[in-house]
């Protein structure tokens, strides 16, 4: 009951908003009569007038300037935002060079050692596991020289089993 008293209310109220903004509309139309030929005339004569003085040199050439400065000013933070975005790569740049001389074998084998691949140019990283008469290539810090294994396969020696895992020093 109370929700269908509502609803009327609400269905009354809309009823005269509808009938109030109609009143309102009618009055304002009533009001506004047209124009004559020669007021339209001088209506549209100002209209021209305000359009024809934005429309004056001094006042273009004002906004030009004002553009260019705008356009200078920006101008100049664009290139310093550029000199700094630049500035900010090559840093990372420069980092991930030196990074990548770090993690590289190069520095290894300037201290000496030597990278050996097999005939498929894949890393060989025990001996137990290159017959004679295998081809290599071993690489130093100043070039690539080819070799051939030679010897008999290596036998795996057994470790001393002494109970703790570890092996004697001396």
């Amino acid at each position: 009951a109370a929700a269908g008293q509502r609803f009327d209310d609400r269905a009354e109220r809309l009823d005269r908003a509808l009938r109030g903004g109609l009143h309102e509309r009618a009055r304002a139309l009533a009001g506004l009569r047209p124009l004559k030929p020669r007021q339209l005339l001088a209506f549209k004569r100002r209209q021209l007038a305000r359009a024809a003085a934005g429309l004056a040199p001094e006042r273009l050439a004002e906004r030009i300037g004002r553009a260019r400065e705008n356009a200078g000013a920006l101008a100049a933070r664009l290139a310093r935002v550029r000199r700094a975005v630049l500035r900010a790569r090559a840093a990372r740049v420069e980092t991930a060079a030196r990074l990548l001389e770090g993690y590289s074998y190069k520095g290894v084998l300037a201290r000496g050692f030597a990278v050996v691949r097999d005939g498929r140019a894949r890393p060989l990283v025990s001996a137990a596991r290159v017959r004679p008469g295998t081809a290599l290539s071993l690489e130093f810090r100043d070039g690539v020289r080819a070799a051939v294994a030679a010897g008999r396969p290596a036998r795996r020696k057994a470790e001393p089993d002494d109970g703790g895992g570890q092996t004697p020093l001396l």
